[in-house]
């Protein structure tokens, strides 16, 4: 068990997972969910210039393989994979986002 906030441990004690269960699913709207909280973090310009793409079915699996060679088993095995992108233009919405 770490010690609250024993940042040497928590470091140290990272393990970067390579497989999921495959009987463990993530639904829609749980996704939707922790994707609305995490966008509630400001950006360093304010701009919350992310975009989330879930890719949670087989077709949109087998269209990402090609794109993430080194982490083939992460996209088999996932309930979904997210892909992060980054808004170049959010400054032409400042005002619609401000």
């Amino acid at each position: 068990m770490y010690k609250k906030n024993n940042f040497a441990e928590i470091l140290h004690g990272r393990k970067s997972i390579r497989a999921y269960h495959p009987d463990i699913k993530i639904t829609r709207s749980e996704m939707k969910e922790l994707l609305q909280d995490v966008t509630t973090a400001p950006s360093s310009i304010n701009m919350q210039p992310w975009r989330f793409v879930v890719i949670d079915t087989e077709q949109g699996k087998d269209t990402l393989r090609p794109l993430v060679h080194f982490n083939q088993k992460q996209n088999d095995t996932s309930a979904a994979m997210i892909a992060i992108l980054g808004d170049l233009n959010n400054f032409e919405n400042a005002e619609k986002i401000y």
